[in-house]
């Protein structure tokens, strides 16, 4: 029921169960979705967990002097305009 609320996939299930398996902080009651949650978070959203719009993303690109090149876009989140918005890698 969470997978689909969430709109989880195949892969970032499967992505976030390895990760989840080493993840020391799994205790001996095995992998729960919030194990697993909490990586498919970090892959979706990056490690700072914000999601930026194009001119944000192109904001901080100019603030931190780096190219677009470290985003990645994420299709399912959109702006105001439904505009696609980014996450850092």
């Amino acid at each position: 029921m969470a997978l689909k609320k969430n709109k989880v996939t195949i892969k970032e299930l499967y992505d976030a169960f390895w990760k989840a398996y080493g993840d020391p902080y799994v205790g001996k009651d095995g992998i729960a979705f919030r194990h697993l949650w909490k990586h498919i978070e970090k892959a979706r959203y990056g490690d700072e967990g914000t999601l930026f719009t194009y001119e944000k993303m192109l904001n901080y690109c100019d603030r931190n002097h780096c190219s677009t090149d470290v985003f990645d876009i994420v299709e399912e989140e959109q702006d105001s305009q439904g505009r696609p918005k980014w996450v850092i890698k």
